[in-house]
C-alpha cells in the first residue's frame, strides 16, 4: 500500500556549480641572443640582440624590460630600460641594446642580466609578476704582443753557424699560448726548423733566437715565422723575411816569416827557398 510522503520526508540533492581553477602565471623566456660576434674584445662597443616570449597562455601587459651589465658591460651611448604595452599569448619580441665592454674587464664568459617586470589579467583581477635572465657574453682581451724586426748579422760564413736574434714584449693582459718560432727557406742548416717556446706571460719581454749555417755562397733569403694562440684561442702568424750575405771561408795562409833559409828547399806555405835547420855539435862528453 503506497502512502503519500511528506515535506519532512523529501531528499534534497546539492546544486553542483562547477570552480574555475587560477590561471597559470604567464612566463617570460628569452628565446635566443648574439652579440655580434662570437666575443667580443675588451675595451670595444657591441650590438646585444635577444628575442624574449610569452610563454603563457594569456596576454601580458604594461611590459618593462632592464639590462644589467654588471662588471663587464655598460651601455654605449643609450638607455638600459625599454617598454612594451602588451605582448600576446605565444608571441615574441625583439631587442637591441648598443653595450660597450669595458677595457679592464675580465676575459672569459661574463653574464648579463635582463630583468622584466609585467602584468596580466586573470578573470577580474590584475596581478604583477617577473623575471630575472642572466645570459653570458664571451670577453677576451685585445692581442698586444710585439715583436721587433730581427737582428741580422752584415756577414755570414759558409759552414758557420751564425745566430738571428728577435726581440718581444706582451703588453696585454693576457698570456699568449703554444708560441712556435719556424724556419722557411733552403740554403741555411738549422739545428730545429721548429721550435716550441710554450706560453708567454702577459706582461714580459724576452728575445728569440734562431741558428743558421748558410751551405752556400751569396745572398740567402729565408723566412722566419712566429705563430701563436691568442687570448680567443685564433691562431695569429706574423712573418718577417731577411736575407743573410753568406761569404766563403778565406784559405788558410803561412807567414812568410816563420820560414827560415838555412838550406835550398821550397818553403809549402809560400814558396821561398828555406833550409833544414842544421844539426848543432854535441859538446865534448869530458
Amino acid at each position: 500500500m503506497l502512502t503519500q510522503a511528506t515535506a519532512s520526508d523529501r531528499i534534497n540533492f546539492p546544486a553542483l556549480v562547477p570552480s574555475k581553477a587560477d590561471t597559470p602565471v604567464p612566463n617570460i623566456v628569452i628565446r635566443s641572443f648574439t652579440c655580434g660576434e662570437s666575443s667580443v674584445a675588451a675595451g670595444s662597443s657591441f650590438p646585444l640582440r635577444f628575442a624574449f616570449e610569452n610563454t603563457g597562455s594569456i596576454k601580458i601587459e604594461n611590459i618593462v624590460v632592464t639590462v644589467d651589465g654588471g662588471e663587464n658591460f655598460t651601455m654605449d651611448g643609450g638607455t638600459n630600460t625599454f617598454h612594451y604595452n602588451a605582448l600576446a599569448a605565444g608571441a615574441a619580441q625583439t631587442q637591441e641594446v648598443p653595450m660597450w665592454a669595458v677595457p679592464n674587464g675580465k676575459s672569459g664568459a661574463q653574464s648579463i642580466g635582463v630583468g622584466f617586470k609585467y602584468e596580466y589579467v586573470d578573470g577580474d583581477k590584475r596581478t604583477s609578476a617577473s623575471a630575472d635572465i642572466r645570459i653570458s657574453v664571451p670577453i677576451y682581451q685585445p692581442d698586444r704582443f710585439q715583436l721587433n724586426t730581427p737582428v741580422v748579422p752584415e756577414t755570414a760564413n759558409v759552414g758557420e753557424e751564425t745566430e738571428l736574434t728577435m726581440a718581444y714584449v706582451n703588453k696585454g693582459k693576457d698570456d699568449i699560448s703554444n708560441v712556435e718560432a719556424i724556419v722557411e727557406g733552403d740554403g741555411v742548416d738549422t739545428p730545429a726548423r721548429t721550435q716550441y717556446l710554450g706560453n708567454i706571460t702577459a706582461g714580459t719581454s724576452g728575445t728569440i733566437g734562431f741558428a743558421l749555417t748558410p751551405t752556400a755562397a751569396g745572398p740567402v733569403d729565408v723566412v722566419l715565422k712566429i705563430s701563436y694562440e691568442n687570448a680567443d684561442q685564433q691562431i695569429q702568424v706574423k712573418t718577417f723575411p731577411v736575407t743573410l750575405q753568406a761569404e766563403d771561408l778565406p784559405p788558410p795562409t803561412t807567414s812568410a816569416t816563420s820560414c827560415l833559409p838555412w838550406k835550398s828547399r821550397a818553403c809549402p806555405g809560400c814558396g821561398s827557398a828555406w833550409a833544414s835547420r842544421p844539426q848543432q855539435a854535441l859538446p865534448p862528453w869530458w
